[in-house]
């Protein structure tokens, strides 16, 4: 079931990111972070203020299929990160794939 985003704003939600490497297998990097969502943004994504601090904001992009609710209410929100390229020169921009877990 689709979630509506504005319904978000306000709600606690624990965020895992797992980056992979282009082999879309090898893990990278993974973050973590636990906050409340602060704003959305259909365009520029969810942002929320990590551990309930609006100095500390974090985005996501704004997909609901990344988002299941927990029975306590709050948000399971969960990220793979592909890499998209071996190699880039210096300067170069480098491409990811976000796709929801």
């Amino acid at each position: 079931m689709a979630i509506e985003l504005d319904y978000l704003v306000g709600s606690h939600a624990d965020v895992r990111i797992q980056y992979f490497d282009v082999d879309r297998v090898t893990l990278m990097h993974e973050n973590a972070h636990s906050g409340i969502v602060h704003h959305v943004d259909l365009k520029q994504g969810i942002t929320l203020a990590i551990d309930g601090n609006s100095v500390k904001l974090f985005k996501v992009p704004p997909l609901p299929e990344a988002w299941r609710m927990q029975p306590d209410g709050s948000y399971q929100v969960r990220w793979a990160v592909y890499r998209m390229q071996e190699k880039r020169q210096d300067g170069q921009h480098e491409w990811w794939e976000w796709l929801p877990q």
